[in-house]
């Protein structure tokens, strides 16, 4: 039976509803491939007479006048606009703005509006990709060429822009992490006792929590310890660690740091302990275990580290019950705090048996004198260093760090380091004296010194070291 009345239907469906459907259900066919992507919602209509008119002209039917147009929320053209700032900034060329105009019209697009900066354009509903400036922006480009768009490389460099700064606190603890150490943070408040085991001077809590917690510290040294403490309990012997902390205590000189409230006065400092074994024991070495020289290394080699340069070491003999062996640290011409091997008095109220070695250092007095900021690279040196080892007889009176600094003075630009390598006490020495030897690197920038010149350079400093402390060539 041949059909005589035929109904036509056209729609249009939801892309959002139909890919949601799609996914749900599992199913992908070419109709929801299509329909999901968008289609034009005006072409309906023009779709539906379309039919009729084929159906028609093949088949001979007769199309009926009328169409029913169920239409609840009527899709408009969007309008989008574009800056022809915007697009030259995207793609990288200066486009001319006829030609852009032209560009969008050929696609169908219609300008609305038109000024010296921008553009105002309705896009069709058959355009359902066309949403942003950017899409405008993509059309101009893919019309007008890729292979047009000349490519362009160059480098702007911005003087005004002023320069990240770097925080100082991670700037220090980026080089000790980096040397094999571990940051610890530990309580600033302490019990009186362990409060006033570097001075009387520490400031009590009006209302403590507890008596554990009933002063402020005056120094790092004794939360150090007490984490050195918990550490050996656990059987961990082998330590290597720093902190950044405050300590507070009680002033009386009107010339002394600014202080928030009446005497009090708060700094910060830097803490590194290091206590264990420095080598382990291996087949062609024997067990060796941290000395003070170690942690000056360490000292020295975060100076280096964080660029700062005029600081010495004060060498001086102490027998405290703070500080078995102590290395005073001057940094810009003022104390700055000191190396120390604990002494065994305080070891034993810790109840620590093992040689432990701590730096506490003011840390503002570090970010104050460091040039990390200001830090610049320098060409390796294109003449050899020239090396040559000194050992002097002095007084045992004489600090070692005013005979390093001698020596310093009268070599001159061309002492590249100088290194302090042995302290010698003894019956071949005589009694009250001592005999300091050091390890010079001779360099000079402009030429490759020859061994009579260096010769002359140690002939002046032995001389000038002997006449100063009324010293004694011992070795050369």
């Amino acid at each position: 039976m041949k059909p005589k009345n035929v109904l036509i239907e056209s729609a249009y469906f939801n892309p959002i509803s139909i890919r949601r459907t799609s996914k749900y259900l599992g199913l992908s066919t070419d109709a929801s491939y299509r329909f999901e992507r968008g289609a034009d919602p005006e072409a309906v209509i023009w779709a539906v007479n379309r039919a009729a008119q084929l159906m028609a002209e093949i088949a001979g039917g007769e199309v009926l006048q009328g169409v029913i147009d169920v239409y609840p929320v009527e899709i408009k053209p969007k309008v989008v606009s574009l800056r022809f700032s915007r697009l030259n900034s995207v793609i990288g060329f200066e486009f001319s703005q006829d030609d852009v105009v032209k560009i969008l019209e050929g696609l169908e697009l219609e300008i609305l509006n038109r000024d010296e900066k921008s553009l105002t354009v309705k896009v069709p509903t058959f355009r359902v990709d066309i949403e942003r400036e950017i899409d405008l922006i993509e059309e101009v480009a893919r019309v007008y060429g890729y292979d047009r768009i000349p490519d362009k490389m160059r480098s702007v460099v911005h003087f005004s822009t002023e320069k990240v700064k770097v925080d100082f606190h991670n700037f220090v603890r980026e080089r000790l992490i980096g040397a094999g150490f571990k940051e610890v943070v530990t309580n600033s408040m302490l019990d009186e006792e362990k409060a006033s085991l570097l001075g009387e001077n520490f400031v009590k809590v009006l209302n403590p929590l507890s008596r554990e917690m009933s002063a402020l510290r005056t120094s790092l040294i004794p939360s150090a310890l007490d984490v050195v403490k918990h550490n050996f309990g656990y059987g961990v012997k082998n330590l290597k660690f720093f902190e950044i902390g405050k300590v507070f205590r009680l002033a009386f000189d009107e010339d002394e740091k600014p202080r928030y409230v009446d005497n009090y006065v708060e700094e910060e400092r830097l803490l590194i302990l290091m206590t264990g074994v420095a080598e382990p024991v291996s087949y062609d070495l024997g067990e060796r275990i941290f000395d003070i020289y170690d942690l000056k290394g360490e000292v020295e080699n975060l100076f280096r580290g964080i660029f700062l340069e005029n600081y010495r070491f004060i060498y001086y003999s102490n027998n405290s019950d703070i500080a078995e062996l102590e290395i005073g640290i001057e940094i810009g011409g003022k104390y700055a705090g000191r190396l120390i091997k604990v002494g065994d008095e305080i070891l034993n109220k810790f109840d620590i048996k093992a040689d432990i070695y701590i730096a506490e250092i003011d840390f503002d007095l570090l970010c104050k004198n460091s040039r990390f900021e200001e830090r610049h690279y320098i060409e390796l040196p294109r003449f050899p260093s020239v090396f040559r080892d000194l050992a002097f007889v002095v007084d045992e009176s004489v600090p070692v760090g005013e005979v390093e600094n001698a020596i310093k003075e009268k070599a001159g630009a061309v002492l590249k380091s100088i290194r302090l390598f042995d302290i010698y006490r003894g019956e071949r020495i005589g009694e009250g004296k001592k005999s300091v030897a050091f390890s010079l690197e001779i360099l000079s920038k402009e030429k490759t010194l020859t061994d009579e010149e260096v010769n002359e350079l140690i002939q002046k400093v032995v001389k000038y070291v002997e006449q100063k402390f009324e010293a004694k060539l011992r070795s050369y």
